[in-house]
Parts: structure tokens; sequence; C-alpha cells
């Protein structure tokens, strides 16, 4: 394998963690924000960590999930989304309406 290839491979993983990495600090913050509260922490096991202590409450297990299916979506679904939205080619709603130059005037026998 080149080195290009082994850097490549890397930094996707690395880009890939990192992205693990946010949407579990982003599920923690959301299961804050879905119970109505200013989040008090930050770090990457607030979600495991609450989901240990409220597992067992059918109404925070329900906040937990939730958080938990919505954190991965924003992180991962937004930026595949933009490169899906860019990668097909746009549509001109009304046409390639333009003026015509002299030159095309000339070659429609129109001047």
């Amino acid at each position: 394998m080149k080195p290009a290839h082994v850097l490549a491979v890397v930094l996707c993983l690395t880009a890939l963690a990192g992205a693990a990495a946010v949407s579990a600090c982003l599920a923690g913050q959301l299961f804050f924000v879905f119970n109505k509260m200013l989040p008090p922490e930050f770090a990457l096991d607030t979600w495991y960590r609450h989901w240990l202590a409220y597992r067992d409450d059918p109404v925070q297990h329900a906040r937990l999930v939730a958080a938990a299916v919505v954190a991965p979506l924003l992180v991962f679904g937004l930026p595949a989304l933009a490169c899906l939205s860019q990668a097909t080619p746009r549509r001109s709603l009304y046409g390639d309406a333009r003026w015509a130059n002299p030159a095309e005037i000339k070659e429609a026998g129109l001047l």
C-alpha cells in the first residue's frame, strides 16, 4: 500500500473517531435540552452516565434514546445530505435565458 493511501485511511479513521466523539458529546447535551435544562457539563461520557442512572425511568429512557438517535443523525446525516445535494446537477428553473451577443444575432439572420 502506498504511503499516501495509508495517510488517507488514517485521516478518514481519525475523522470518523472525531465525529463519533462529537456525536457522544452532543447526545449528552441533547439529553439536557430534552429535559429543558441548561447543560451543566460537557464530557464524552455524559450520555452514558445518565443512561446508567435513568435507564429504568420510562420518561428519561425515552429522552435518552431520542438523544442517542438524534445526535448521530445530526453529526453524520447533515454532512452526508450536504454532499449529496452538491453531487446532483442543478437544473435551471426557466432554462438558460441570456441576452444574445451580436454574432448570434447575425447568425440567426435578425440583423
